[in-house]
């Protein structure tokens, strides 16, 4: 005698939307549209922090001593900050929010006049506030559209797995 497995048109319904959900995890594209726009904004805000550290770090040689003075003071201050365009992009952009934390405190404002690093400073500030704001945007719309793994997905739905 011969079994037939009948499988009921609600198993079926079930077994098909939960199909469609997996693929649609697995098809779903991980890049962001503002992925390329933060690399741009970290390959322009690279170079502002080596700027503003080099020219401390160089400038503690100078002829005139209050210049030198000035360069030692800041490059005292920003040493800890050295290499961190070399780190995770977030990290970076805490690390930077920290350097300019140091910068803006009175007894250096008059430093950064004194080596004319107001302008760099500011772009700085402006490209990491841009970088930061954006990556925002990125981590909130993956949080909002966010439909989870294929694993996930699998172990919330049984009929998509084999049986054991």
């Amino acid at each position: 005698m011969r079994l037939q497995a009948s499988i009921s048109d609600e198993d079926k319904a079930t077994f098909n939307a939960d199909m469609l959900l997996l693929t649609d995890v697995v098809n779903q594209s991980r890049t962001n549209d503002n992925t390329a726009l933060l690399l741009n904004l970290d390959k322009r805000r690279d170079p502002l922090v080596s700027f503003i550290i080099n020219t401390t770090s160089i400038g503690r040689k100078s002829s005139n001593p209050a210049y030198a003075q000035a360069c030692i003071s800041l490059y005292n201050i920003l040493k800890p900050y050295r290499g961190i365009q070399n780190i995770p992009m977030q990290q970076e952009t805490a690390q930077i929010k920290g350097m300019l934390y140091d910068l803006d405190k009175p007894e250096n404002k008059q430093k950064i006049t004194l080596l004319h690093l107001d302008d760099t400073v500011s772009e700085l500030r402006n490209v990491n506030d841009e970088f930061d704001a954006l990556s925002s945007d990125r981590t909130n719309e993956r949080a909002i559209n966010a439909v989870g793994t294929a694993k996930e997905t699998s172990r919330k739905n049984p009929s998509t797995t084999e049986p054991s």
